[in-house]
């Protein structure tokens, strides 16, 4: 897909874009314990599971063959 390309598509197909291959790892609110648990989100926002702690949440994003995204 080019540039040209991506100035034509619709909205549906911009939130289609990437969905399958990029995620991110989302820290969730702490529990009423104060333990901190971190989703696993697509890059539709779906989330697509929810771990522990950050070394499993990087070995499910390795295990969905997901690409990283970095959101700041």
């Amino acid at each position: 897909m080019t540039f040209e390309d991506l100035k034509e598509i619709s909205l549906l197909e911009f939130a289609e874009l990437g969905k399958e291959e990029i995620g991110y790892i989302k820290p969730t609110e702490t529990d009423e314990d104060g333990v901190q648990k971190f989703q696993i989100v697509g890059a539709d926002g779906r989330a697509m599971a929810e771990v522990d702690d950050i070394e499993t949440a990087w070995a499910a994003m390795e295990h969905f063959e997901l690409e990283t995204a970095t959101l700041h």
